[in-house]
């Protein structure tokens, strides 16, 4: 460690850390980030990312899949939306974590994996090798919570998630050429069911409010809906986890929330990389420059907002969660909207 200066301490090595550490080392900080897992960007997560948000900013490589359509489905309606640019890209998780830590490890970013923080005070942070057993006590001068829905760095602030949906899917070894979204209130309540296309696999999910359906319900829909569809997923592991939408704020004295640990997702889609990604490089900026950027950016959180709105009145109200997807439906068929709507970064 330089002696002449404290580091700003990142937990979580996900998109939101990743970014925010290598905006910060860009500008000169020295930045620690800690990743209690032995591997970067291992998650469950269908992949999608849209034009709108980061994917103009990736290599080709990173890319699995681009598509110019979306196909879109409710009980009444089915439409088809086109663009002459990508309207959204499928990327391996792994992928865009090893692209994104060797880009902030080349501007001096140090990234420590198997290394969970185990205590959080005021100014020091201490943390368990998981291999080596080996025990720190690191001193920062700004303490980022980037690690997901379980964050430490909130559980120490006192901040419960209380708003969180569930995210299950099934990755199954075949070509699909179609990217699909569905939106089936039998089967997933004010949720919808997803066909993403990667390389050579796809990824057959559902997400819905934790409110409305549990995690063993929504499997056994999404597995009967998938087979009525054709996708057999007999023998075939499921993942899931839950996902966080629990916005309650970012900067708390000298310690920060950004990406999922903030709860900064789509309560309506579940969309969280674009929005983590952006977080992430705001709050490098604001620590470089809090009076140029003293607020988190209004359009997001507004959408945010939205997003969350649509998702409470759906759920507490039968006859809105099926008509407000025809509604929603209609209007992109119409072009009265356009599928941005459906984006939290647009």
């Amino acid at each position: 460690m330089p002696f002449d200066k404290l580091p700003i301490v990142i937990v979580g090595a996900g998109p939101a850390g990743l970014e925010c550490g290598k905006e910060l080392a860009r500008a000169g900080e020295y930045v620690i980030i800690f990743e209690r897992n032995p591997s970067i960007g291992k998650k469950i997560c269908a992949g999608g990312i849209t034009w709108n948000g980061q994917l103009q900013n990736l290599p080709e490589d990173i890319i699995q899949r681009k598509f110019h359509a979306q196909k879109l489905f409710t009980p009444l309606q089915e439409v088809e939306l086109v663009s002459a640019e990508p309207m959204l890209a499928t990327i391996d998780r792994e992928e865009l974590g090893s692209y994104m830590a060797n880009q902030a490890r080349k501007l001096g970013v140090e990234i420590r994996l198997n290394t969970m923080v185990s205590k959080i005070t005021s100014h020091h942070v201490a943390t368990r090798n998981s291999i080596t057993k080996e025990v720190d006590i690191i001193q920062y001068k700004s303490l980022i919570g980037a690690d997901g829905a379980s964050s430490i760095v909130r559980k120490h602030l006192g901040i419960p998630v209380r708003d969180f949906g569930i995210g299950i899917h099934f990755i199954l070894d075949q070509k699909v050429n179609k990217m699909e979204w569905h939106f089936a209130p039998e089967y997933f309540d004010n949720g919808y069911a997803w066909i993403f296309p990667h390389r050579d696999t796809v990824s057959i999910g559902a997400y819905c409010d934790k409110r409305v359906l549990k995690p063993a319900q929504l499997k056994a829909n999404l597995i009967n809906w998938a087979s009525h569809r054709g996708y057999q997923t007999e023998n075939i592991s499921v993942k899931a986890r839950r996902i966080s939408y629990d916005y309650q704020g970012w900067n708390f004295g000298n310690m920060y929330l950004i990406g999922e640990a903030a709860g900064m997702t789509s309560a309506l889609t579940g969309e969280g990389i674009n929005a983590a990604i952006l977080m992430g490089d705001f709050l490098a900026k604001h620590l470089r420059e809090p009076k140029r950027y003293p607020r988190l950016y209004p359009g997001l959180v507004q959408k945010w907002s939205s997003h969350k709105h649509m998702v409470d009145i759906t759920r507490k109200s039968s006859f809105k969660k099926h008509v407000l997807p025809e509604l929603m439906i209609a209007a992109l068929r119409l072009g009265l909207i356009g599928f941005e709507k459906l984006e939290l970064t647009k």
